[in-house]
């Protein structure tokens, strides 16, 4: 007879005398071949690598076990909500992809029980499938949970076409075998995907920071290269292929405020602009025009489209365009303008930003370098008017005085006697002229810095001897006490003789400047969270050491968690533990040693001239000052995994050594994983307690009603030891709310309360990367759902809210009733009492309401007997 699932009509028949009976072979052969099978499972499964094919794999090697060819394998949902069919054969295929919840059908059952059952089974055959017309043949469908004594992941089933079929002891001990060595494979191939994705995750990281790195590298270079050119043509180019480089395109112009500051002019040109170099537009006029009469960037992502581009035909094959002025302070100094012409992309935000960084130290440079043209049209003019100023100090002086900068005068022929200095001297040296003039004929050699005099004084006498000018940077102390950096531009003037007259020149202020440039040369070679040297620091330090001679230790940290950490307590706790444990590492090592931050959260080491015991001795010093820092701290706990080699640059590779210490703290990683999850579990706990959210009289009074009123509602004993498990973790995401929100005496703003409802989403973060807790994730992320669907974090209404939740939050909601808070005193039990019945329906499930209000009467009754009693045996 033909025998067909209920639920797939028209499946492909499948003959009962045909099929073989397994309960009818002998103990021996059934054990054997079992066992033969097994291994050969065992192979199957340990080389899958895809969840897909591993899925299917198993279910065929089952069926094949108790040869039958109908069988199915359900597995747990991401949200761990329900079991969902990823593979069915015969009878089964059609019903891929239904899902059943705890205790729903016979799937929900075994789930829940979490041990292989058997239950009687009818199959239907369908009109002509049989000699006689529809029949029904009774057959057995078999169960097996996969998972171990804390969570089960999946059902597998097969259908066996005898009747209260019960599969022997045997059997059911190889069933089981082949179950747990399936949940150790899907297991191992969750865990690989997890690993996958972390790694993943961690070269986008590094991508990222590399080229970030580059970008630095690039503003460093040019500020360094821009701060050097005063000659204008050359800057103007330097700027726009500086502009270009950045961005990666060949196509851009440089407009200049031409003289008289009525119009712009094209200067310089690349690309697709090489024929608009001596074009004008006024202000106002097309693109170029507007950006500098607004004084504000300009960006497009389709040119064409842009009203008062510019008509010229040629130009509808530019697709993107960007303007940028540059200006110093409100005044606008020029504009250049950078084009991607056909299907090149359009500028990116981190371009932009990158591009706006680059125009303020452009603008920098060609501030400096019209100052600097209009000190050298100065001194031209001066030079050739040299008798003219010599009878006329009040016009040198007029002049003098409206330059940025100290101009000076000295008399050679007259002992260096300084015969003028300009109003400057005291804005950029604290000092009138009078003070200085007592300290010789030379007065402001006094205030230079004692390790520049050397220099600035050869200089000065070498430029006097061969008659030719010179440039020179020193320091000077202020007035003030202060240092400040300056760069002095000077030349000798002779005679009618043609011997050297006197020195006339300019001392300018370039303490910002020299600032900028320090400060972009730390940022290109430092980390801006931990101030530990950077990715691209370390790099060229590791290609250092392989042209050595020298042994070198490698070691790499890395931070356990901390995505975990980020995601359930904030950023702000995972920057704190950054900073934490790179003081922690910085100050196990030597001076010497280079300590830098290579990814999010990896650290590495460069141990110079190292030995095996030396760099195992400073990763165990790493692994004590951890344990010092968690000891003396009363936060989030540190965990470091930490791998190390050693090697020897002349006979290997560099990268090779580093390559292998990054294996071994891997290897660490994987073994400690567990530990790390646990450990940010007991962090949560240490909060909580330390917040006062799990005293030891809190928790035990919680978990002794949510067991009560579990027991009351019949649920399983199984069931009742989650809920112990959920009672006791349910508030844990209130670690990541801020202290001053959870302590508040009065009451909450709308942005407190919103703050307030995501400790449901941040509890269900924790929870989900802790085996533990993973199985109660779902109601720790539901337990403020309510019965009319106003609740939250979903909006969940009447019973699509878990019953686990719907009862706790009566027992949680009764519990803070009556107990003290920040903002209020506890209520009286009747009072209590009454508000659950005000919001029995509303807030809460009513049959859960009426169940624990009888329990609490009962309970109270029963305390009251026991008081009588204990006063009567009283003598």
């Amino acid at each position: 007879m033909k025998r067909v699932p209920d639920k797939a009509p028209g499946e492909a028949a499948v003959i009962a005398a045909d099929l073989p009976k397994p309960h009818n072979l002998s103990a021996n052969r059934l054990q054997s071949e079992y066992i033969e099978a097994l291994h050969s499972v065992a192979l199957g499964l340990m080389r899958r690598r895809d969840l897909d094919s591993l899925l299917a794999e198993i279910t065929m090697r089952a069926a094949d076990l108790l040869n039958t060819p109908n069988a199915f394998l359900y597995i747990i949902t991401d949200d761990g909500a329900a079991m969902e069919m990823r593979v069915g054969v015969g009878f089964h295929r059609s019903e891929i992809g239904t899902r059943r919840r705890p205790g729903e059908g016979f799937v929900g059952q075994v789930w829940q029980a979490g041990k292989l059952s058997a239950a009687p089974r009818v199959w239907e055959a369908g009109p002509g499938e049989t000699d006689g017309g529809p029949a029904s043949v009774a057959g057995t469908v078999v169960g097996v949970p996969l998972g171990n004594d804390r969570q089960v992941i999946g059902v597998l089933g097969f259908n066996v076409m005898v009747e209260n079929y019960i599969p022997t002891s045997t059997e059911k001990a190889l069933l089981q075998r082949f179950a747990e060595l399936s949940f150790l494979a899907v297991s191992n191939m969750r865990l690989y995907a997890v690993l996958q994705n972390e790694l993943d995750h961690r070269y986008r990281a590094e991508e990222l920071l590399r080229r970030q790195n580059r970008h630095l590298e690039l503003l460093h270079s040019f500020a360094v290269k821009l701060m050097t050119r005063f000659e204008l043509n050359e800057l103007l180019a330097n700027i726009l292929d500086g502009a270009c480089g950045l961005v990666e395109t060949e196509h851009g112009y440089f407009y200049l405020v031409a003289a008289g500051g009525t119009r712009l002019e094209v200067k310089v040109a690349r690309g697709h602009y090489r024929e608009i170099i001596g074009k004008q537009v006024k202000r106002g006029e097309e693109l170029s025009g507007r950006i500098w009469q607004s004084g504000r960037m300009l960006v497009t992502d389709d040119y064409s489209r842009e009203s008062g581009r510019n008509p010229d035909p040629e130009r509808d094959l530019v697709r993107a365009w960007i303007g940028i002025p540059l200006k110093r302070g409100e005044e606008v100094l020029g504009v250049f303008c950078l084009a991607r012409i056909a299907s090149d992309r359009a500028f990116s935000d981190e371009e932009i930003a990158l591009l706006r960084q680059f125009a303020e130290l452009a603008a920098l440079a060609l501030s400096n370098a019209k100052l600097y043209e209009a000190l050298e049209d100065e001194l031209r003019e001066r030079k050739r008017a040299e008798t003219a100023l010599l009878d006329s100090e009040a016009s040198y002086r007029t002049l003098a005085e409206n330059l940025p900068g100290i101009v000076y005068r000295v008399f050679l022929r007259e002992s260096g006697r300084v015969r003028f200095f300009n109003t400057m001297l005291q804005t950029v040296t604290g000092y009138r002229p009078e003070e200085l003039a007592a300290g010789g004929p030379c007065p402001l050699g006094e205030i230079v810095l004692a390790a520049d005099k050397a220099g600035v004084t050869s200089a000065g006498r070498a430029a006097i001897d061969d008659n030719r000018p010179f440039e020179i940077e020193y320091g000077i102390i202020h007035k003030d006490g202060g240092s400040r950096s300056v760069i002095e531009r000077a030349r000798p003037v002779c005679g009618d003789d043609g011997r050297p007259l006197f020195v006339e020149g300019v001392i300018m202020d370039i303490t910002a400047q020299k600032c900028a440039q320090d400060e972009l040369l730390f940022m290109s070679t430092r980390d801006g969270l931990t101030a530990l040297y950077n990715r691209t620091y370390f790099e060229a330090e590791l290609d250092k050491f392989q042209s050595g001679d020298r042994p070198v230790g490698i070691i790499i940290c890395d931070i356990d968690g901390l995505k975990i950490i980020n995601d359930a307590m904030g950023h702000h706790v995972g920057d704190k533990m950054l900073v934490a444990a790179a003081a922690v590492i910085k100050d196990a090592f030597r001076r010497e040693d280079v300590v830098a931050r290579i990814g999010g959260d990896e650290f590495a080491v460069l141990m110079p001239n190292a030995t095996h015991g030396a760099v195992e001795a400073a990763c165990q010093r790493v692994r004590a000052a951890v344990a010092a820092y968690n000891q003396n701290q009363s936060g989030v706990d540190l965990s470091l995994s930490i791998g190390h080699a050693l090697g020897f640059p002349r006979g290997e590779n560099i990268r090779d050594v580093l390559r292998e210490a990054d294996n071994g703290m891997y290897r660490e990683k994987f073994h400690c994983s567990q530990d790390a999850r646990s450990a940010i579990i007991r962090n949560a706990m240490k909060l909580l307690e330390k917040n006062d959210f799990l005293t030891g009289e809190n928790a035990a009074r919680i978990n002794d009603l949510v067991t009560g009123l579990s027991s009351a509602l019949g649920l399983p004993a199984g069931v009742v030891a989650g809920m112990r498990l959920f009672a006791k973790y349910h508030d844990i995401g209130t670690v990541g709310i801020p202290d001053h929100i959870l302590r508040k005496p009065g009451p909450l703003t709308a942005a407190e309360r919103a703050e307030i409802r995501r400790h449901c989403e941040i509890g269900y973060r924790i929870a989900q990367s802790s085996s533990e807790l993973l199985p109660v994730a779902e109601w720790i992320l539901k337990h403020h759902e309510w019965w009319n669907g106003e609740g939250y974090p979903v909006g969940l209404r009447g019973d699509q809210i878990p019953r686990e939740c719907r009862i706790l939050a009566v027992v949680d909601a009764y519990y803070a009733m009556t107990s003290d808070r920040p903002y209020r005193s506890a209520m009286t039990h009747e009072a209590a009492v009454a508000e659950l019945k005000r919001c029995a329906g509303t807030q809460f499930d009513p049959a859960v309401v009426r169940v624990f209000i009888r329990l609490l009467a009962k309970r109270r009754n029963d305390d009251r007997k026991k008081t009588k009693e204990s006063q009567v045996d009283q003598p």
